[in-house]
This record gives C-alpha cells, sequence and structure tokens, in this order.
C-alpha cells in the first residue's frame, strides 16, 4: 500500500468518496484529482469502469458496484435517489450556473462534431452520437433538440421529477458541495477536509465561446428557471452566494429608478444613460409631436405590463412570480454588467409598486427615488391625454402610496425632479456621488446637457 493509501486507511477502515457528478460543471476536473491520486487521468482511465492503481481502486458509472462500496473514489450520472450507498460514503458534487453549464454543453458537443482532435481527448466519442445532433446550425437548434433531462441535469441529478424543493434537500445532504466558478478554493477545501493532496486538473479544454442572441438567451432563461431556483435555494441554505452573483461581483450593482408616470423617471433614466448606466432598449413613446426615449427595457417593461394591467393598479401576478420574473431578467442583463463593468439600470413607473420583490430578486440593486408632486403628474399626465383621467389619478396616488410604504426603512436616494430641471449640475454631481458612479468629465457634460427644461417631456 503506497503513501497516499496509507495515509486513506483512517481509523483502521478505508475513505470511500462518491461523486454524484453533473456534466459540465468541472465534474471531469473533480475526478481527475482524484485519478491523479492513482497515477491516472481522463485518457488513461479510458472506457474503463473499474481501475486498480497504487492500492486504490477507482469506480465509474455501474450502479451495482458503486453501491456495493469496494473502492476508494466512484463518480455517477444517476440520478441520487436511484443509489443507495453505503453508510459513511462521502459524497460531493460540483453545481455551476445553469446558463454557463448548459452553453458549455453545447461548446463541448460541438467540438466533438466539428474537430479533428476530438477522437483523441474524448475516450466516448463513439456513444455520443446521439448527443452530438443535438448541436444543429446553432444555438437555438440546440434549444429545439436538446432533451430536458439533459437542459436541466443538475436540477434532474437531484430529482428526477424536477421537484425543487426535494432537489435541495438531497444537495445539502452532500458532505461537500463545490462550485465551478470557486472550484480551485472549494478543491482545496475538500482536500484539507479529506486529508488528501488533490491537485487541480484540467482534462478538457475545447470549444471556442458562443456569442448568444438576445432570443436564445432568453429561451434559455426561461427553460432553465426551475433550475435556477434550486440552484438559488440551495446556495442559500449552505450560506453562499450564487453563481450569478459571483459572476456580477466584477461588475457593480445594479440601479433601479423609481417614481410616478410622468413623474420625471425617465429623464432621471436618461442622465444615468449619459453617465454609463447600461438603461436597456431605448423605446419610443407614442402619441406625442416630440418623440423621445423612454429608457425602459424591452423585457422589463413586458414583465411589468403582465404583473398589471396598467393603468389598474390591481396586481395580476404573485409576489413570488414577480421576484422569479425580475430575478431573470437580471440574470438577462447580468452579462452586459459583466462585459462592460458598467451597472444595469432598471426603470419603470409600475416598479414602484414592486420595491420588496426588487429587493428580493436583487439584494444589492440601489434604488432612486425621483421626487414629484403627485398633483403635477397627474396633471401631466391629463395633459397628454394618457388613460382615462379617473384611473391615471388612481394609479399615481396608489403608486405613491405603495413606493413610499415599501421605501420606508430601506436606503435609497431620493432626487427632486423640480431641482433637477432648476440645477442641473448640482443634481447631476449628488446622483454620481450617492451612487458611486465613476463617469468621464465627457459624461458628466452630457449628463447635464440631457436635462433640456424646454422639451415637452418635462412638463
Amino acid at each position: 500500500m503506497n503513501t497516499v493509501a496509507k495515509q486513506m486507511d483512517l481509523n483502521g477502515r478505508g475513505v470511500r468518496v462518491v461523486h454524484h457528478h453533473v456534466r459540465k460543471t468541472a465534474g471531469t476536473s473533480l475526478n481527475a484529482a482524484f485519478w491523479d491520486l492513482g497515477g491516472l487521468t481522463l485518457r488513461s482511465m479510458g472506457k474503463r469502469s473499474r481501475v486498480r492503481r497504487r492500492g486504490l481502486v477507482f469506480q465509474r458509472h455501474k450502479r451495482k458496484r458503486i453501491e456495493a462500496g469496494d473502492y476508494f473514489f466512484a463518480n455517477s450520472h444517476a440520478p441520487v435517489e436511484e443509489l443507495a450507498l453505503q453508510p459513511d460514503t462521502f459524497t460531493v458534487t460540483v453545481l455551476r450556473d445553469p446558463l454557463r453549464r448548459l452553453v458549455s454543453h453545447y461548446r463541448y458537443l460541438r467540438y466533438l462534431r466539428d474537430d479533428q482532435h476530438a477522437p483523441l481527448t474524448e475516450p466516448y466519442l463513439a456513444g455520443l452520437s446521439n448527443e452530438i445532433a443535438w448541436v444543429g446550425a446553432d444555438f437555438g437548434e440546440f434549444l429545439d433538440r436538446v432533451p430536458h433531462q439533459h437542459a436541466l441535469a443538475q436540477l434532474g441529478t437531484f430529482d428526477r421529477e424536477d421537484h425543487v424543493q426535494r432537489a435541495v434537500e438531497r444537495v445539502l445532504k452532500c458532505d461537500a458541495v463545490c462550485f465551478t466558478e470557486t472550484f480551485s478554493a472549494d478543491l482545496a477545501e475538500l482536500a484539507a477536509t479529506l486529508s488528501l493532496p488533490l491537485r487541480e486538473m484540467h482534462e478538457r479544454r475545447m470549444g471556442t465561446d458562443v456569442d448568444l442572441s438576445d432570443a436564445h438567451r432568453a429561451r434559455a432563461l426561461t427553460l432553465l428557471q426551475p433550475e435556477y431556483a434550486f440552484i438559488e435555494q440551495a446556495c442559500a441554505a449552505l450560506g453562499r452566494p450564487t453563481p450569478a452573483a459571483l459572476a456580477r461581483g466584477s461588475a457593480p450593482a445594479p440601479i433601479a429608478v423609481l417614481g410616478l408616470p410622468r413623474g420625471g423617471t425617465s429623464a432621471v433614466s436618461g442622465v444615468l444613460q449619459q453617465l454609463g448606466v447600461a438603461m436597456g432598449d431605448r423605446l419610443k413613446t407614442s402619441g406625442s409631436a416630440i418623440e423621445h426615449p423612454t429608457y425602459e427595457d424591452a423585457r422589463l417593461r413586458a414583465l411589468c405590463r403582465q404583473a398589471y394591467d396598467e393603468p389598474s393598479p390591481v396586481r395580476l401576478m404573485s409576489d413570488e412570480a414577480i421576484v422569479e420574473g425580475l430575478k431573470a431578467w437580471f440574470r438577462f442583463r447580468a452579462d452586459t454588467a459583466v462585459r462592460a463593468h458598467a451597472p444595469i439600470g432598471a426603470k419603470h413607473p409600475l416598479l414602484m409598486a414592486m420595491v420588496p420583490e426588487l429587493v428580493a430578486a436583487a439584494p444589492d440593486v440601489r434604488l432612486v427615488r425621483i421626487d414629484r408632486p403627485v398633483a403635477a403628474s397627474i396633471a401631466s399626465l391629463r395633459k397628454r391625454g394618457w388613460w382615462n383621467p379617473d384611473k391615471s389619478e388612481v394609479l399615481c396616488r396608489t403608486l405613491h402610496q405603495q413606493g413610499e410604504a415599501a421605501l420606508q426603512g430601506r436606503t435609497h436616494h431620493r432626487l427632486s425632479y423640480g431641482d433637477l430641471v432648476k440645477e442641473p449640475s448640482r443634481e447631476v454631481h449628488r446622483l454620481i456621488d450617492a451612487l458611486q458612479l465613476q463617469p468621464s468629465a465627457s459624461q458628466i457634460a452630457a449628463a447635464i446637457r440631457s436635462i433640456d427644461p424646454s422639451l415637452r417631456h418635462f412638463r
């Protein structure tokens, strides 16, 4: 028995480790760290399901063999509920941001299809022909073809019926839960826990990056919502940041602009856009002699109008559904924030009624409240002829009441719309300081110039 094997014979009983292996989560790298203790690699393991080397036994995939427990390390793609493991088995898994995992699966299959070196690096290539056929011409065709259980592989590994709460309960029973996004640190912690010299090994490097279209990204995020719920609940129970939060960690926190219809939110959002905040699609209003940007992101606007039949202040969606919708929207915009190292901005008057849900969806969101007298907003709506006058008044008063109640006790920056129009330079600099923005001198000048009281949308 070599030194490593002796080290693992703790208190007269061998260490037994099972890896609940979800594909494309860095699971092969975890396997490789254990195989390395026996002087093995992915290539030397080949297609063998059982290998003995240096006094250690490595097992793969065979359910009955894994349940028998006669090995040092085993990995399995089987759903956790299908495995009846021996007592005292140390279990570990690796989780990942669901969209990044799915894109990685697509890149992997595309590599197997297109790269001439694939037969040299992938021992299971011949058995993956059915999966390779999912690739198609682009990521959209892949989404059309990939089976549900492969698209939501993380959730399915911990519950075959995609029941989120059961899956969370099962993953929390693992002795170690690692994440792709923190794999190096998690592997080091695992090595310390097991007192094993685990080294980080990367067996696969393949494929080029995938530049997803907005439409494909939105489709994938909708498909993956149950798995995101699973990951987020598991992370909350583990006391760890979600993979999406880790990805956003290099980008500033998002900003939400709160105010009434005709309350100055478009003006302030325009200022923020000039200061470098990514406010989203610049939609045009209708029925105006001088059309102007509203700075409302198309998808956020659609979500708000699903939640409320504007101008009715009656909510049509549950609180939980709104939170999940906002989480999905923040995920969709997250890559913009990371790539540009710029905060994303959320703006729509109906967000005044969704402050608790905004904070639940993005706890680090920075809130900016635009003050304009309610009567002035109502008068402006009537002048513009938006909606029925009585309904618009009820909407404004309801949004004002709900928004002010929700903001009590919450950190936020208040900006007077009237002061912004009168003293744009002073108020723009106050906004920059409050949000800790770092615009250039030219961006500041453009933001101040954007406040033009001669434009109709300031009336």
